[in-house]
């Protein structure tokens, strides 16, 4: 959903097809805005965009229903402060916004509950340390923050407990290298932290990761980073 670069914001939403093996993705329809480095989450019913920059840094949450296949994104709320350049996860029941910057860099985490149709999204605690152009994964129990940038590029990972309504992200682990501007995604039993600026290497925690390093497991074809990561995992 959107994305771009600084000269050219696009407001498309592209699908795919799983298994996706080979082609092009589909362009099945539009957020009602020009946005990138937003945070994206989803429920089983639903897919959210949530703040961004558009031109000017947005609060906008905007929904789509799944499966869509052709359509417009609904705006259906704000998160608490206009937000951009951060990463989301989402339990069964929540979706949540990991720091991002607000202009300045944040820890804040906010949380939206399924099916978030209308309202602002609740303020319920904060990472371990302000953290912008960070990564999101989630297991059935847990979500992380991966890596991001405070001055300087991050090796923390970050873990909040679900449901996660109050307190500090407990601060879990490391990435073997400092990494920001990249992506997350999981499956049942893994998270993913994929690029960076100057790299493309793919690191691998496993679930329940509650201490330790994350491994090194590959790289991408070139380097990337920006990137936004999705999965076919549903928890």
């Amino acid at each position: 959903m959107g994305g771009g670069n600084p000269n050219l914001k696009v407001s498309s939403i592209d699908r795919i097809t799983f298994p996706f093996g080979s082609g092009s993705s589909t362009s099945v329809g539009v957020l009602t805005d020009i946005i990138m480095t937003a945070a994206g989450c989803n429920s089983s019913n639903y897919g959210y965009n949530m703040g961004g920059n558009s031109d000017v840094i947005i609060s906008t949450i905007e929904r789509i229903t799944f499966p869509l296949d052709s359509g417009s994104g609904v705006r259906v709320g704000n998160l608490g402060i206009l937000h951009y350049a951060m990463d989301g996860c989402n339990s069964s029941n929540y979706g949540y916004v990991l720091g991002g910057r607000a202009p300045l860099i944040t820890s804040i985490i906010d949380r939206i509950a399924f099916p978030f149709d209308s309202g602002t999204a609740s303020n319920v605690g904060s990472l371990s340390g302000t953290r912008s152009n960070n990564a999101g994964c989630n297991s059935s129990n847990y979500g992380y923050c991966m890596g991001g940038y405070d001055n300087f590029a991050s090796i923390k990972i970050d873990r909040i407990a679900f449901p996660f309504d109050s307190g500090t992200a407990s601060n879990v682990g490391s990435l073997p290298t400092a990494i920001y501007g990249h992506s997350g995604c999981n499956s049942s039993t893994h998270g993913y932290c994929m690029g960076q600026p100057n790299g493309s290497s793919i690191h691998r925690i496993t679930f329940p990761f509650d201490s330790g390093t994350a491994v090194r497991v590959g790289r991408f074809s070139s380097r990337r980073q920006e990137s936004c990561g999705c999965d076919g995992t549903d928890l």
